[in-house]
């Protein structure tokens, strides 16, 4: 462990076995930063709401935007659209959701509702912030199809290679072939880090 360590947390397992991943406290804050930025956040006016897994990232980068960025935070112990639509209702105006959780509420009820996790519905409500990231990148990368100030994506050779400068001074390298074959990805073979390249 390094001192920035700031903890381990698994990857969704979408094309294998779920992963430990480690994060920094440096890549939590700027990521929490970054979206906070994308999303116009005002610390005195806004309430996230917690209604997703905190095993994952997606969840637990709730917790980490609203500490990092001094916003209100109210947790709840999962989804239940009834109760996500009441907090809504009472204070909250920020919410990370599935698309399917998004297709159970009245969306509405939210100033932003960031959509990931999975494919985005092909209608989304104009509140609605479609996002992609990986657990490695410390959460969303992509956010309405742009890529996030200073992100650069691009395949060489077979091979995705995707650039974090505002969460890591490293280069993750990822092979279309393996993605392909949806095959068990070890660590190794997955975030192979390369030094220097950009």
């Amino acid at each position: 462990m390094e001192p920035d360590d700031a903890l381990v947390i698994a990857t969704s397992g979408t094309t294998g076995d779920p992963k430990g991943v480690v994060l920094k406290h440096t890549a939590l804050q700027a990521s929490s930063q970054i979206t906070s930025l994308q999303l116009d956040v005002q610390d005195a006016l806004d309430e996230w709401l917690c209604c997703i897994p905190v095993s994952h990232i997606g969840g637990f980068s709730v917790i980490t935007r609203a500490l990092h960025n001094g916003v209100r935070l109210k947790m709840q112990r999962g989804f239940d659209a009834t109760l996500c639509e009441e907090a809504g209702r009472s204070g909250s105006t920020l919410v990370s959701l599935v698309p399917t959780a998004l297709e159970r509420i009245e969306p509405s009820v939210f100033r932003k509702i960031l959509v990931g996790g999975a494919a985005a519905p092909q209608i989304i409500p104009d509140n609605a912030v479609t996002t992609y990231g990986l657990t490695e990148t410390g959460s969303g990368i992509v956010y309405n199809g742009t890529l996030l100030p200073e992100v650069k994506i691009e395949i060489r050779e077979g091979e995705i290679v995707y650039r974090v400068p505002l969460f890591s001074t490293a280069i993750w390298v990822m092979s279309l072939e393996t993605m392909r074959n949806g095959s068990q990805l070890e660590t190794q073979a997955f975030s192979k880090m390369i030094k220097n390249l950009w």
